[in-house]
């Protein structure tokens, strides 16, 4: 499965976050696979980084996938808009130039996602969120740092 579904047991993520410990060691392995992405000459970029794009092996690592939108980044310039909305860059939503450094908002979204266990910018339309990301600077809240 990925990592926005329950990942298998015993370690169950049903409304609640992933224990610290797991969620941290999932997602740094996230962030390997998109270092070694970026790492790349030329980098590339994934474009449509999320946790459903994000596989959850039987020992519960995590394996960076589906990469049909993601591109070489030769130089930062104009690429087409695409991507999921709640974890598309400003930039990106903007139409304006970008670079590998679009996945690393991403990827902070996909943080925030794993460690409160809510969907990103929920209950508001795709349009909406991307007028308040883009031009009205809304932000995911910073989630408390619980006991867990």
């Amino acid at each position: 499965g990925s990592l926005s579904q329950t990942p298998p047991p015993p370690h169950p993520r049903i409304g609640r976050p992933l224990h610290k410990v797991l969620a941290m060691r999932m997602l740094a392995d996230c962030a390997r696979g998109m270092q070694y992405l970026h790492s790349l000459q030329p980098p590339i970029i994934h474009r449509d980084l999320k946790s459903q794009n994000l596989l959850v092996t039987p020992d519960l690592s995590v394996k960076v996938a589906d990469f049909g939108l993601s591109r070489e980044c030769l130089q930062p310039g104009a690429m087409t808009r695409v991507g999921s909305v709640q974890w598309a860059a400003p930039e990106v939503l903007l139409g304006q130039a970008y670079c590998h450094k679009c996945d690393l908002w991403s990827f902070g979204v996909v943080c925030w996602e794993v460690l409160t266990a809510a969907v990103p910018f929920d209950g508001y339309e795709q349009t909406t969120i991307a007028t308040k990301v883009a031009m009205e600077g809304m932000r995911l809240p910073v989630p408390p740092l619980g006991a867990r």
